[in-house]
C-alpha cells in the first residue's frame, strides 16, 4: 500500500515542482531582494567562504525583475559543481547591483561552474540590452535607502584624482569582494577602506 501511494503521489509532486518553476534538487529559497540597503544582511546564513560575484548594471534593473528571475532560477536551481548540487540565491541591490553567492567554500566552485555562471548572465544582459560586465565606472552612493542615489564616475578620471564630492566616508558599491564574508560587514563600503583609498590623496594635491 506504502508503495501504491509512493508511486501515485510522485507525478503529482513532480507536476507541482514544475506549475512553481522548481526542481527536486531546489530549496525553493532564492531570495531576491530589491530592498536590501547597506544595513541589511546579504546571503544570511551562508558561510563567510560562500562565493561571491558582484554584477553592476550599466542602466538601471526597475522593471526588468520578472526576466532576471526568469534566468537566474532555471540556472540556479539546476547549478552543479563536480556533480554536485550548488546551492545558491541572488540579491538586486540598489536598482543597479546583481549579487550571487555559492554556499559552497570558496575554492569548491569549479571553473566550469563559474564559466556557466558568467554565459547565463552575458545572456541576460543581451536579452535586456544591458551591460553587467563594464568596469570602467565606479559607483558611489550619494543618499542611502532603499532607493539611494548613485553618482558615477570613470575609472580613468578616477585614477587621476577623485572628485571633491568624493570624501573618505563616501560609500563605494566595491565589485571586488569574491566572498560573502567581505560583505557581511558592510556594504557599500566608505571609500578610505576600499582600494581607491590612495586617489583620496591624489585628489587633495
Amino acid at each position: 500500500m506504502q508503495i501504491f501511494f509512493a508511486n501515485f503521489l510522485r507525478p503529482i509532486f513532480v507536476i507541482y515542482l514544475a506549475l512553481h518553476n522548481l526542481s527536486p534538487n531546489s530549496e525553493a529559497k532564492l531570495p531576491s531582494d530589491a530592498n536590501l540597503t547597506m544595513n541589511d544582511t546579504y546571503f544570511s546564513g551562508y558561510s563567510p567562504a560562500s562565493k561571491l560575484w558582484i554584477f553592476q548594471a550599466n542602466a538601471p534593473l526597475l522593471g526588468h525583475e520578472a526576466a532576471i528571475e526568469s534566468h537566474l532560477l532555471p540556472f540556479i536551481q539546476s547549478w552543479l559543481s563536480h556533480g554536485a548540487v550548488v546551492q545558491g540565491s541572488y540579491h538586486l541591490v540598489a536598482n543597479r547591483f546583481l549579487l550571487i553567492a555559492a554556499s559552497e567554500a570558496a575554492g569548491s566552485v569549479s571553473g566550469c561552474s563559474t564559466d556557466g555562471l558568467m554565459r547565463m548572465v552575458q545572456a541576460l544582459g543581451t536579452d535586456l540590452g544591458l551591460d553587467f560586465f563594464d568596469r570602467t565606472t565606479l559607483a558611489f552612493a550619494s543618499e542611502t535607502g532603499h532607493d539611494p542615489k548613485i553618482n558615477f564616475v570613470p575609472l580613468s578620471e578616477a585614477k587621476k584624482g577623485l572628485p571633491s564630492e568624493i570624501a573618505a566616508n563616501s560609500l563605494y558599491y566595491d565589485l571586488t569582494p569574491a566572498t560573502v564574508g567581505q560583505i557581511q560587514t558592510g556594504w557599500p563600503i566608505q571609500v578610505q577602506k576600499s582600494w581607491l583609498a590612495k586617489y583620496l590623496f591624489e585628489a587633495a594635491k
